[in-house]
């Protein structure tokens, strides 16, 4: 008899398997964004805080976005004249529950296979498609446990994928992907005038401002089925307050003392890190039977800076912490917007005794950018 044997190299080539895109209701919609069917353009935007151009253009803005770039190691800002710049850059969204995942960013964790990553796992299915190894960069970062809807990435490639390929490319990563991470709006990320030059997009750089919520529950009870998307509150909660307080971290303040492991980064870059950062608005949203949100747009985020916001306005409205000692924490003298001089510290993580509120009810809905 004869044997004939077919490989078929699934990671080298497109591969359509014989059924329909996924499809059907998600843990992601529970808010605005539907995810009926993982296509752009069944995705509805949530709407940008207002930010007018005096905002826009101030010293601390542009001081918190020049300081965002310098923190980031994987920043990368080649102009189209640069050898890398040769590589075709490409852009997407991606959603993802962060519940089994250890945060977003890589890490080096020797003999822990466990020790997963949504940027190794998106990384890892890019590099088997390409079968070469594929970076990409993210327009910010989340601990673990937090989950995202509208994160946004690039990643550069020597091939130059026409409309098809890359709808292709979509469905397939997204069919070697695990079920809670979702890859959707792949497309050419154009390039971008900055100072007379032309520089490739930038999923962190190119960011105008983000779009944070935090879910919980006051009712005595919550639902098993949102224990990983929202917390629940145990004791009764004054939510009139908890609204006013929360209105505190609006404007432009020094973050230090709602931030984590700044010191210890500090000690390691050998820097010092500015923590002055710009929250734009803070709106606490009733969701009906019980069901609260809190969505944060601000134009960046320390590590847990967001749910120590949330973690300390809770203590305020249990009565646990003085609201005045919150706004002490908040506009306390600390570094320049400019970085030309520095005051003394007078507060600092440890100053304030709260406790961060619980990752799985933090979502970064949102990146914002001009056209994206």
């Amino acid at each position: 008899s004869l044997i004939v044997i077919l490989l078929i190299n699934v990671s080298s080539s497109f591969v359509l398997v014989g059924r329909n895109h996924p499809s059907g209701q998600h843990w992601l919609s529970e808010r605005r964004l539907p995810f009926h069917h993982f296509h752009h353009s069944n995705f509805a935007k949530p709407r940008l805080a207002f930010i007018s151009k005096k905002s826009k253009t101030n010293s601390n803005a542009l001081n918190e976005r020049k300081q965002e770039i310098d923190n980031d190691q994987n920043s990368e800002d080649e102009d189209i004249t640069s050898e890398k710049s040769q590589n075709v850059r490409y852009r997407a969204r991606v959603a993802y529950d962060g519940t089994k995942y250890s945060g977003w960013q890589v890490q080096s964790v020797p003999n822990n296979p466990n020790h997963r990553t949504v940027q190794g796992e998106l990384q890892k299915v890019l590099s088997r498609r390409f079968q070469k190894p594929v970076s990409i960069v993210g327009a910010g970062r989340t601990d673990s446990g937090v989950h995202a809807r509208g994160q946004a990435i690039q990643f550069d490639l020597s091939t130059h994928l026409n409309e098809n390929n890359i709808k292709e490319l979509e469905y397939s990563l997204n069919q070697m992907l695990e079920k809670d991470i979702r890859v959707w709006d792949v497309n050419v990320a154009p390039l971008e005038e900055r100072d007379g030059a032309n520089y490739r997009w930038s999923a962190m750089k190119s960011a105008n401002q983000k779009l944070y919520s935090y879910r919980f529950c006051t009712n005595h009870a919550m639902s098993p089925t949102m224990r990983y998307t929202r917390v629940h509150i145990d004791v009764p909660l004054d939510i009139d307050r908890m609204a006013g307080i929360l209105k505190h971290f609006e404007g432009t303040h020094d973050f230090r003392a709602f931030s984590g492991a700044i010191e210890a980064n500090e000690k390691k870059r050998g820097t010092n890190i500015s923590t002055i950062k710009t929250v734009y608005k803070v709106d606490l949203v009733e969701e009906g039977y019980g069901l609260y949100r809190v969505d944060f747009y601000l134009k960046g985020a320390l590590y847990k800076m967001v749910r120590n916001m949330v973690g300390s306005s809770l203590e305020v409205c249990k009565g646990r912490m003085e609201e005045q000692r919150l706004i002490d924490l908040l506009h306390q003298k600390s570094s320049c917007a400019d970085n030309s001089a520095t005051t003394a510290i007078v507060f600092s993580r440890k100053d304030n005794r709260t406790k961060p509120a619980p990752p799985e009810g933090l979502t970064l809905e949102w990146v914002y950018y001009d056209n994206f």
